[in-house]
């Protein structure tokens, strides 16, 4: 219940402003926040094993302070229940998809991690100081539901391809690009920028690569460019269809 309000009181505060302070479209950073990484797991879990740290160790003996603990929940928690708010008032149904799965992914993650350490380390008692009412056979059933959503949220994540792991997927092809350009000493690239839409061909999302290149002898062509890239393209196992921008720089 606690979760519930106030994940819904974040999500209504954000619906409030933008009702008020309408926003166009997507900020940079609102587009980063809302991009998933297939790492996303990781930050979830050390908020949990932090929080749990905390509760097992005395104030004075903790290597991790409250502080730490609260600061780490809310980088987890905050950004996506921001724009889960945000996507509702739009209207959003991609931003709110990817924000849901990420606030489900960051509570079922904390969850799973404090579960481990109070089990291995803690070793709490059901019948303890802090659960009256504690029942062991009630605690073995939720750590095993946790572990079990933790683990179908990740597959589903692996699954889910492009929709779910956009911004590690486009940190790999913004590398893949680099890697291409190193072994060449006539043709500069100037910048580059790797974008996955939304909007899918034949059934695979599109990507988009916009590169500006200097050529300094003025013999290469943008489909010798695209040819090379395309070719390194097909040897990684991207379910994407590429589409290609690629302009000269002139002197």
């Amino acid at each position: 219940v606690r979760y519930g309000l106030a994940i819904g009181t974040g999500a209504l505060t954000a619906c409030v402003f933008t009702f008020f302070f309408p926003i166009e479209g997507l900020t940079p950073l609102m587009e980063t926040v809302s991009q998933v990484s297939k790492f996303a797991v990781l930050l979830p879990v050390v908020a949990g094993f932090a929080g749990a740290i905390n509760i097992c160790q005395s104030q004075q003996d903790s290597l991790v302070s409250g502080a730490a603990v609260g600061i780490l929940v809310a980088a987890s928690l905050a950004p996506p229940v921001g724009l889960l708010g945000i996507g509702l008032m739009q209207w959003d149904i991609v931003l709110v998809k990817s924000s849901a799965f990420r606030i489900l992914l960051q509570l079922v993650g904390i969850h799973t991690a404090a579960t481990m350490v109070f089990h291995f380390y803690g070793k709490l008692s059901p019948k303890g100081v802090r659960f009256v009412d504690g029942s062991k056979t009630m605690r073995n059933v939720t750590a095993a539901i946790s572990a079990i959503a933790f683990a179908a949220l990740i597959y589903w994540q692996v699954e889910s391809g492009a929709n779910l792991e956009k911004a590690s997927m486009e940190a790999e092809l913004d590398d893949m690009v680099t890697q291409v350009f190193k072994s060449k000493d006539d043709v500069k690239l100037v910048s580059s920028s790797t974008a996955i839409s939304e909007k899918k061909v034949e059934g695979k999302n599109l990507v988009l690569f916009e590169l500006t290149v200097y050529d300094t002898d003025h013999q290469t062509t943008a489909e010798e460019l695209k040819a090379e890239i395309q070719s390194q393209f097909d040897q990684r196992d991207f379910d994407l269809k590429p589409v290609y921008t690629i302009s000269f720089a002139e002197k």
